[in-house]
């Protein structure tokens, strides 16, 4: 800025003064868009924060709650704590799966992932 006066009072004595009043008049009245400045950041985090932490994390219950609305009894599961079975019996929140020699009721939540049965169809041989 002082190169900025020198070459403005080496051309205009007066041209420094004139600076000077306007960088005091520009101190005193803010405008507007340098106030909105702050909000429109935080809109743009808020909107960043949306799209890539909240909205993939609903798809993902989304997701998973049709996995476990979508169970019928035979299906293999995996539970979170790595146990596999095949489904006995299901309720509104619990299940019971078999585990090779025995049968462990779970809540739903518990689920990590369901393998549908395998359907056996009829398999007709022609002679």
């Amino acid at each position: 800025m002082s190169f900025l006066r020198f070459l403005q009072a080496s051309v205009d004595p007066n041209a420094s003064a004139v600076v000077d009043e306007a960088s005091k008049e520009a101190a005193n009245n803010p405008s507007w868009l340098s106030s909105l400045s702050p909000l429109f950041m935080i809109a743009v985090f808020g909107v960043v924060f949306y799209l890539f932490i909240l909205r993939p994390e609903k798809k993902r219950k989304k997701a998973a709650e049709e996995q476990r609305d979508s169970m019928r009894v035979g299906d293999t599961v995996i539970t979170i704590g790595g146990i596999t079975g095949e489904i006995e019996s299901i309720r509104k929140e619990t299940i019971t799966i078999f585990t090779g020699n025995n049968s462990i009721d779970l809540q739903k939540w518990a689920i990590r992932s369901v393998e549908p049965a395998e359907e056996e169809d009829e398999v007709t041989e022609e002679e």
